[in-house]
């Protein structure tokens, strides 16, 4: 019984090594084929990564090309537009011109029932146009040069006071009945204007400014605006001054 015993013992323990080996070699082979796993997971999860990022710096890439594109095609249409008002205002002044010189531009005006003719002066770069009708006395200046074209309407002013203006959505602008009145000047802060004078006969006299002069909005600054009537000499005969 002692040897059976003893070499039971013996195969119990070769059976236990046995085991204890296949255990060991089975954990052994299972650690790398997790870390295979792991690894393979890992290697598709950076592939899928990568691609969001290159997929992210494309569309930023093409937002960034297709704003510059955007820009490009505003400039092309803002100087189209530049260019297709400034030949409007070619074509309108010489057009005005024609009219006046043919003595058709009465047909134009807006009470051409009623619209006189005072006075009229065309140049190669200006014309002038003084016309009374029903509302009023109203003057038109246009320059090809800057592409001016301002309107004076000399509504509630009396044409038989020494020297009188107006300012409201316009230039400023008045009668004088004053012979000795010779000039008129437009100061606003350090800026100072010439006027033009148009002398329609002895009764009648008018004057007004392409001074560059802005109507100041809410937010701006209070400018101080003074309009001077001045002799031959350059002695002030009327003056008024004003915050705007």
């Amino acid at each position: 019984m002692e040897g059976e015993t003893g070499v039971e013992k013996k195969q119990y323990a070769g059976l236990l090594a046995v085991i204890t080996v296949i255990i060991f070699a089975v954990f052994l082979f299972r650690e790398p084929a997790q870390s295979e796993q792991v690894s393979e997971s890992v290697d598709e999860k950076e592939p899928a990564e990568e691609h969001d990022q290159n997929q992210e710096e494309s569309d930023e890439e093409f937002d960034y090309i297709d704003y510059l594109n955007i820009e490009a095609e505003n400039r092309a249409l803002k100087e189209q537009l530049e260019w297709m008002e400034e030949e409007l205002f070619i074509t309108n002044f010489e057009n005005m011109k024609l009219r006046i010189k043919g003595g058709v531009v009465q047909e134009d005006l807006p009470y051409p029932e009623t619209a006189e003719i005072l006075y009229q002066d065309v140049e190669e770069e200006k014309y002038v146009l003084l016309y009374k009708d029903e509302r009023g006395f109203h003057l038109i200046v246009s320059l090809l040069e800057n592409r001016i074209w301002e309107y004076f309407g000399f509504y509630g002013l009396n044409t038989a006071e020494d020297f009188n203006w107006s300012i409201g959505v316009s230039n400023p602008h008045g009668f004088i009945s004053d012979p000795d009145i010779t000039s008129v000047q437009v100061l606003e802060d350090e800026e100072v204007w010439e006027s033009e004078i148009i002398t329609v006969n002895k009764d009648l006299r008018v004057w007004y400014s392409l001074a560059d002069t802005d109507m100041p909005t809410n937010s701006d600054e209070p400018e101080n605006l003074r309009i001077e009537a001045l002799d031959e000499a350059g002695n002030v005969i009327s003056s008024d001054s004003f915050n705007w």
